[in-house]
C-alpha cells in the first residue's frame, strides 16, 4: 500500500494523511484576521442552547460563546421547552448573514410533537463569534 491510497477497515475509508493547512500570514495592526463562516458553528451552537433552554444541558459551557444577557436567558431556561418530555432537535435552521462582522439565524426544534422556534444574532468579536440575541418563540 503506497501512501497516498486510505486503508480501509471494513467499510470506512482511514485517510492517512491529514489535509493541507492554510499558509499562516501576518495580520497588519487594524485588521482583523478572517474568522471564516459561521453558518457550520452555528448549527452545533443552536442545537446546544435548544437543549440548554430544555434542561438536558448545562448552560456553564455555552459561557464563553454567548452574551451574558443570553447566558442569563439559557441558565433560566423556557416554559415551554422545560415542559417537554423529550430531547430538542433542530429541524431546520436559515441563515443570513447582515455583514462581515454580524449573522442571523431562525431555527425550529422540535419537541416531540411540538415545534418551537429560535432567532439567534452571531457577532463577531477579538475572541471569535458571539450569540449577543436569542429569541424564543
Amino acid at each position: 500500500m503506497t501512501r497516498s491510497e486510505p486503508s480501509v477497515d471494513g467499510a470506512l475509508a482511514l485517510t492517512p494523511e491529514a489535509p493541507p493547512r492554510p499558509p499562516l500570514r501576518a495580520v497588519p495592526d487594524g485588521e482583523r484576521a478572517p474568522l471564516g463562516d459561521a453558518s457550520p458553528w452555528l448549527r452545533t451552537l443552536t442545537q446546544a442552547v435548544a437543549e440548554a433552554l430544555s434542561g438536558c444541558r448545562p448552560a456553564v459551557p455555552l459561557r464563553p460563546v454567548v452574551s451574558p444577557a443570553v447566558y442569563r436567558t439559557l441558565c433560566r431556561g423556557r416554559r415551554s421547552f422545560r415542559d417537554q418530555p423529550y430531547r430538542p432537535r433542530l429541524w431546520r435552521l436559515r441563515t443570513c448573514t447582515i455583514d462581515a462582522d454580524r449573522v442571523e439565524a431562525a431555527a425550529v426544534v422540535r419537541l416531540g410533537e411540538r415545534y418551537r422556534a429560535l432567532a439567534l444574532r452571531l457577532e463577531r468579536t477579538e475572541k471569535g463569534w458571539c450569540c449577543t440575541v436569542l429569541r424564543v418563540g
